[in-house]
């Protein structure tokens, strides 16, 4: 069989591929050489899977259920013809429906549950009845007919044998009915019978491969034939027996092999699972790795972004806080101003001398082109801060938290400016400067009192 798959295209579809593995599965089973039954069945199955034929893959399950069940796995086995049955029953298949109650009557009269056995069995054959499928009906008696003798029960056996007799045509059913009519016949005692429909049964598998049930056949000849003192053909049904048991002469070196096979089957799949598993993880660890640094960062960012608004919020209100300082300073310089004028114009009543009156008037004209002109007041707006020097940039870069007289301060101070000087412009007491240098230092963090204020600035202008 091995040699004919050579014939094939190097690449057949594979479709085609998995028929052709499940049929040399169906052969092996046959020919008894589990092992390879279970290599074929598994590949076909795998290609079955990955198109998603899930009729092909529920008649896979079968013949693996039907491999262990053969090889007494009956665990494994079951395991199998529950998936079958499990798929039959979603897809409402009636014909496979069937073969699952069989499946299930021949592992109930294993473990001797007579009531579940007789219950599907009845079950199966009135639903093969109702679909008026005579072939299969006539292929489930002969099943039962297994089932029945196992129990003992050789009038149910009987029985069964009599309703397949004219529901069956293919060579395969005729010689198994031949069979199994030849040991019952044996069983009763009537060797002739029995020797006529076990060499009927022969005549049957003579063309097909059929091995366990030629060697069946033989080895209950073999017995009838000495039973009956004729060495003769007792010698030639042995000898026919050996020739074609050459392969199969040890049975439970092919089970150990069976098992050698299914176990590395099973091996192999769970470290392609465990495979599947490891990636699974490793994709999730990854995912879940990529989705925190996004959050992290999407987090950090919007904790930038409030920091900025609220940074910019404090810009706004310092500016705005200076600004409104400048326009009221200038308002008392005005105000400054009309004040000078006003108490010039009251002196000067007073005077009589022209020449001093003339003197006065000039220093209120010269006081109200000053008012009047602000370039003039520049001097003094040069000690107000301006947020676009890159001193105060920096200076509020690392002290945000410095308020509006202490940030004005800084840029006095920056200025080279005295105390005394810094006191007649904010129209403050020097005490009160000096008070406010003091805690200027602390919030600056100037511990070493070697270090000047003046020079502490210097280093962000």
């Amino acid at each position: 069989m091995e040699r004919a798959q050579g014939f094939l295209p190097q690449y057949p579809d594979r479709h085609q591929e998995a028929v052709i593995e499940y049929r040399l599965a169906r052969l092996y089973l046959k020919k008894e050489l589990y092992h390879k039954t279970l290599e074929h069945v598994l590949k076909a199955q795998d290609i079955f899977s990955g198109e998603k034929d899930t009729c092909a893959i529920l008649d896979c399950y079968n013949l693996l259920g039907v491999i262990y069940y053969i090889c007494r796995e009956y665990g494994i086995s079951k395991e199998y013809f529950d998936k079958f049955a499990m798929g039959a029953k979603e897809l409402n298949d009636t014909t496979r429906i069937i073969s699952s109650m069989n499946n299930a009557a021949l592992l109930a009269s294993t473990v001797n549950d007579t009531a579940a056995m007789y219950r599907l069995i009845n079950q199966s054959i009135d639903l093969c009845s109702m679909q008026k499928d005579s072939v299969r009906l006539g292929k489930l008696y002969l099943n039962v007919f297994e089932a029945y003798l196992g129990l003992g029960d050789t009038a149910k056996a009987s029985e069964c044998l009599s309703f397949a007799e004219n529901l069956i045509n293919s060579d395969e059913d005729r010689g198994t009915y031949y069979m199994k009519l030849g040991l019952l016949s044996s069983m009763y005692g009537k060797i002739e019978n029995a020797i006529v429909q076990l060499n009927t049964a022969l005549e049957y598998f003579k063309n097909g491969e059929f091995e366990k049930k030629k060697l069946f056949c033989l080895n209950v000849l073999h017995k009838l034939y000495a039973e009956k003192d004729d060495w003769e053909k007792a010698y030639h049904a042995l000898e026919y027996y050996y020739e074609i048991d050459g392969i199969t002469e040890d049975k439970d070196v092919l089970y150990e092999l069976f098992r050698y096979q299914s176990e590395q089957k099973i091996k192999a799949v769970e470290s392609k699972e465990q495979a599947k598993q490891n990636k699974i993880v490793l994709i999730s660890f990854s995912v879940l790795s990529l989705l925190l640094l996004v959050v992290m960062y999407v987090i950090m960012n919007m904790k930038k972004n409030r920091l900025m608004v609220k940074y910019k919020e404090n810009e706004l209100a310092n500016e705005a806080k200076i600004l409104e300082m400048k326009k009221l300073q200038q308002y008392y310089i005005d105000k400054l101003a009309e004040k000078t004028v006003d108490e010039l114009n009251v002196l000067k009543k007073g005077i009589k001398e022209s020449n001093i009156r003339n003197k006065v008037n000039q220093i209120s004209r010269e006081v109200l082109r000053y008012k009047s002109d602000e370039n003039n007041w520049g001097e003094l707006s040069r000690f107000m801060p301006e947020y676009n020097s890159p001193f105060y940039q920096n200076l509020i870069r690392e002290f945000p938290n410095l308020s509006i007289n202490e940030r004005r301060l800084c840029v006095l101070l920056n200025k080279n400016m005295t105390t005394k000087e810094i006191s007649e412009i904010t129209q403050q007491s020097q005490h009160s400067i000096n008070t406010a240098r003091g805690r200027l230092r602390a919030k600056l963090g100037i511990t070493d009192n070697k270090i000047t204020l003046q020079e502490f600035l210097s280093k962000y202008n």
